[in-house]
């Protein structure tokens, strides 16, 4: 079944981990203003395994450190 899924996400310069559906098509990422946390919203198909996905999020002004913007990042 497709459906929307959604994922409260740090904002603290360091890679996390989500895990999601597999080939899931990332949407959009936005803050939900009541509770003041930043949201990724995901297009899933729910029969599908999940795998480990890698992400990370600079709040504006921050110092991008450790390959940062580069497409890549080390683990």
């Amino acid at each position: 079944m497709r459906t929307v899924w959604k994922f409260p996400i740090p904002v603290q310069d360091e890679i996390f981990k989500l895990l999601m559906p597999k080939d899931a098509q990332l949407l959009h990422v936005g803050m939900n203003e009541t509770m003041d946390e930043v949201w990724l919203w995901v297009l899933v198909e729910t029969d599908r395994k999940k795998e480990s996905r890698f992400f990370r999020i600079h709040g504006t002004g921050h110092e991008l450190v450790n390959n940062a913007g580069t497409g890549y990042a080390r683990f």
